[in-house]
């Protein structure tokens, strides 16, 4: 019996240099363009919803996802997709729900190579009032030039997030190991979370109040003001900052660093255990709590 194993085993190893070496030798004939050895065509999809809908559902796995203004103000979803997994775009109790549809069998699934890039692009009137729910997987999700969007909410697990010249109300940002950049936009309370990302964010106007947690990841923040508080909860990850303000700040960090500068005067309630800190004399204005433990501190205000 274990004899019978071992052969088996060697089999199965010989098969597996065979097949890795035939793999090695196609794609070095191809210049490792992988798209050339696709066993499964790509295909684009042009699809007009029909009907009246108040929120945006997109369940998604692979498939990156933008956002953008509709130039002619019609609702358009164009789908570049394979053409085993498509996907479904249907206007449904009040939601527009767009979803991958795959009903490949398990073979299919073990023989069918697609290298080129899934994307989805919905187009939006700009005037149209209407909330948004994405989840991926390993997809990007890109909101550009959108305006209007009352409630937003936006999960991925590798995928980044980037959001830029937009307009939004209440937004809610998660992402495991993928990064959330926004630039140049205006939004309204706002809940960031990464595990190991980074956030960056860079002339961002925050109507409410702005809180951020993260992991491991770092936080860069240049030219950001909230009406209300900042907070900010960090383990390893370094903060850095250039101009920016809220009524109340918050900051806590295990081992990071917070390094940056404010636009106001605050009422400084700094402490760390074994890094060292260099803040201004407190003055009228908001509090700023901040904490660290191996973390260095440094803090300054400009005009």
């Amino acid at each position: 019996m274990k004899k019978a194993m071992k052969i088996w085993l060697m089999i199965a190893a010989i098969l597996s240099v065979v097949g890795l070496t035939v793999c090695t030798i196609s794609l070095v004939g191809v210049g490792f363009d992988f798209e050339k050895i696709d066993t499964v065509n790509g295909v684009t999809g042009v699809y007009y919803p029909d009907g009246e809908f108040d929120t945006v559902v997109a369940e998604l796995d692979t498939a990156d996802i933008r956002f953008l203004s509709s130039e002619d103000g019609e609702v358009k979803v164009v789908c570049h997709e394979r053409e085993d997994i498509r996907h479904s775009v249907l206007v449904q109790d009040g939601k527009l729900t767009i979803r991958e549809v795959d009903n490949r069998s398990w073979f299919e699934v073990l023989t069918g190579f697609y290298f080129g890039r899934e994307e989805i692009t919905v187009y939006l009137p700009k005037d149209m009032v209407c909330g948004l729910n994405v989840e991926t997987d390993t997809g990007d999700v890109t909101l550009d030039n959108v305006l209007t969007y009352d409630l937003v909410y936006i999960a991925t697990d590798t995928g980044d997030i980037l959001l830029k010249n937009s307009s939004l109300g209440t937004t809610y940002l998660a992402t495991d190991t993928g990064d959330i950049l926004l630039k140049n936009s205006s939004l309204g309370t706002t809940g960031l979370t990464t595990d190991t990302g980074e956030v960056v964010i860079s002339s961002v106007e925050f109507s409410g109040a702005l809180g951020i947690f993260t992991d491991t990841g770092d936080i860069e923040m240049k030219n950001m003001t909230a009406f209300w508080d900042l907070m900010i909860e960090a383990d390893t990850g370094d903060i850095e900052f250039e101009r920016i303000d809220a009524r109340n700040i918050s900051i806590e960090t295990n081992t990071g660093d917070v390094e940056g500068t404010l636009l106001s005067g605050k009422v400084f309630d700094v402490k760390t255990v074994t890094g060292d800190k260099e803040i201004p004399v407190s003055a009228s204005g908001g509090a700023c709590k901040i904490r660290t433990d191996t973390g260095d501190i440094k803090i300054d205000i400009v005009k």
